[in-house]
């Protein structure tokens, strides 16, 4: 992967921001594409199974497992301890529960891609997230890095993500890439402490018919 610097500007921490990727970026899709190799897991871009990822949807959910209801085989803890618990899920009854290290970012990430190849059209994401963390992110990486980030600590109620309540309203966040790039994606921590904790559930990620994503 050819290494490349990241340059910011000031946004709000509300704001989807689409970004180029760093080395931090590059070395953690590196270790992804590790596990991938010694799990001997490849690239699927089938749509998700039913089963594991909540209710068929349509256009379909393309994120296997999304909903954590079976082993969580295709999700790896990064820069935190990865779990599975069985109470207070957002739906179903199962949901996933990181507990971030010192670095602060803990989170939660996807071992293979989500999307082998893009089509060149729009893809769509959202999540449901709580916990003791200050900051959340939501990202997707794919040749750039596109990203939601909103503040969190909320230990007990279940927040969509993106958030609702921004004005205007951005219910889903929009991934705009060329063909036959892959997505992966992952949520964590932003800001956070050693111990605090994240909750996720129901990542649903799907490609726009309409290129608004406005289908959820």
């Amino acid at each position: 992967m050819r290494p490349c610097q990241l340059s910011l500007s000031k946004r709000t921490s509300e704001s989807p921001v689409t970004l180029s990727l760093s080395k931090r970026t590059s070395a953690w899709l590196g270790m992804l594409c590790a596990v991938v190799s010694l799990a001997g897991c490849g690239l699927s871009d089938t749509s998700a199974d039913a089963g594991c990822s909540g209710p068929v949807k349509s256009p379909p959910n393309l994120m296997i497992n999304g909903s954590f209801e079976c082993p969580p085989t295709e999700w790896m803890g990064v820069m935190g301890e990865l779990s599975i618990v069985t109470t207070g899920a957002s739906q179903g009854s199962k949901a996933a529960r990181i507990v971030i290290d010192s670095t602060g970012t803990g989170g939660i990430g996807s071992v293979s891609a989500v999307v082998a190849k893009t089509s060149g059209k729009t893809y769509c994401i959202n999540a449901k997230v709580k916990g003791t963390a200050s900051d959340v992110r939501l990202e997707v990486f794919g040749s750039q890095l596109t990203s939601f980030g909103s503040p969190l600590n909320s230990p007990d109620t279940w927040v969509r993500l993106p958030a609702m309540t921004n004005l205007p309203p951005t219910p889903n966040l929009e991934i705009r890439e060329p063909v036959d790039q892959s997505l992966f994606v992952k949520v964590r921590a932003n800001n956070g402490k050693a111990g605090d904790t994240l909750f996720v559930d129901d990542i649903d990620l799907w490609e726009s018919t309409d290129g608004k994503c406005h289908e959820r």
